[in-house]
């Protein structure tokens, strides 16, 4: 009955994510939840840490964490698959020095193996495919 429960546990995609952004040769960790809302949406928030050069009225450059937040569709309620991502938002985050919300992207090639891993793609404003990989804590 213990090993049912656990089984059980863990056929969604609600949980604490952990990873990473890898753009070219650059990479940044990451963390993401996703949960449930009240209106039974699959909903996520995450955040690159460090990912995003940011300044203040022409200062010298620092590093933003790249915040993101949205609605995930899952096509099966388990089990590998394709996942279609809607961001809601997306903000430069830099902490005391402030942030700033931008436009950006739903992801493409989103797939979960099922289990433990979480992977899309995130196209950047400079026309850069960067891969997020994800997995379950």
């Amino acid at each position: 009955m213990l090993a049912l429960t656990f089984f059980t546990g863990c056929t969604g995609l609600q949980g604490d994510w952990e990873g990473g952004m890898k753009c070219g040769d650059e990479a940044w960790p990451a963390q993401f939840v996703i949960q449930e809302n009240e209106f039974d949406e699959t909903t996520f928030e995450g955040g690159v840490v460090g990912a995003l050069p940011c300044s203040r009225d022409g200062d010298d450059a620092f590093a933003c964490n790249f915040m993101m937040n949205g609605i995930i569709y899952q096509s099966h309620p388990s089990g590998a698959q394709s996942l279609d991502i809607d961001m809601d938002s997306c903000k430069a985050d830099g902490g005391s020095e402030g942030s700033i919300g931008f436009a950006c992207e739903d992801p493409e090639n989103a797939k979960w193996d099922g289990a433990k891993e979480i992977s899309f793609i995130h196209q950047t404003t400079g026309g850069l495919a960067c891969t997020v990989t994800l997995e379950r804590q």
